[in-house]
């Protein structure tokens, strides 16, 4: 399967450097005619004031002018092929877009067949590994049959204090985040106590303000400690 995706994946490669390929194709072919096009209107402007100089040599000769006549037949044949090139270029860039659907198509069919054959494979790999481990599980099992008494009483020893430091990391950690917790509590608290604090002294420090502003009012001067300490009181 691994070689089908590979397979396919360099398929889509190619499909997207023929259309490149083709998108480059049509460009020069837009790109000559347009050259094309401007070559014949200056060959047409070269024709046309040719013909403007033979006509005012020919007009000094006859009082017949046929220049109009000329101009009417140069737009028309201009007209005829610049149609003619426009169709061209239509032409080309239905064609275009006939095949860039058509590798669009295709490259989407091959990126779905890819998704496919991934899943495909994602699905066996994960089987093998379920396998591998049941038979890892059965071969340990086989292993541990052939211990001596040491060997075994070895390995549960090593198991027990794996357990037991796996066991006492947690409960370090969890002491750890349960004192960082109980900072952040105590911390929470006395902010708020200060903050409480900080409100009442701004509350009597406007109410004392309030008092000798109303006492200056009244008395037009400033009163005496003696009454500033008995109001306080």
């Amino acid at each position: 399967m691994r070689a089908q995706i590979k397979q396919l994946k360099s398929e889509k490669m190619r499909m997207m450097k023929r259309m490149k390929d083709e998108a480059e194709r049509v460009r020069e072919i837009t790109e000559r005619n347009q050259r094309e096009i401007q070559s014949l209107r200056r060959k047409e402007k070269a024709a046309q004031e040719q013909k403007n100089d033979e006509d005012r040599k020919e007009s000094r000769r006859s009082s017949d002018d046929f220049s109009p006549i000329y101009e009417v037949f140069a737009s028309e044949r201009e007209k005829i092929i610049t149609s003619e090139i426009g169709n061209e270029l239509g032409g080309d860039a239905q064609a275009l877009d006939d095949k860039i659907e058509m590798i669009t198509s295709e490259i989407a069919y091959i990126n779905a067949k890819i998704h496919s054959l991934q899943s495909s494979i994602a699905g066996e790999y994960s089987k093998e590994s379920e396998d591998k481990s049941r038979k890892n599980s059965i071969k340990s099992s086989k292993i541990e049959r052939n211990f001596d008494e040491y060997e075994s009483y070895t390995i549960l020893e090593s198991f027990f204090k794996e357990i037991v430091d796996s066991r006492t990391g947690d409960w370090s950690r969890r002491m750890t985040l349960e004192q960082q917790e109980k900072t952040i509590m105590d911390l929470r608290k006395t902010l708020l106590a200060m903050r409480r604090a900080a409100v009442l002294t701004t509350s009597e420090y406007e109410k004392k303000n309030r008092e000798l502003e109303e006492a200056l009012r009244l008395g037009g001067r400033s009163p005496s400690p003696s009454t500033l300490e008995k109001r306080e009181l």
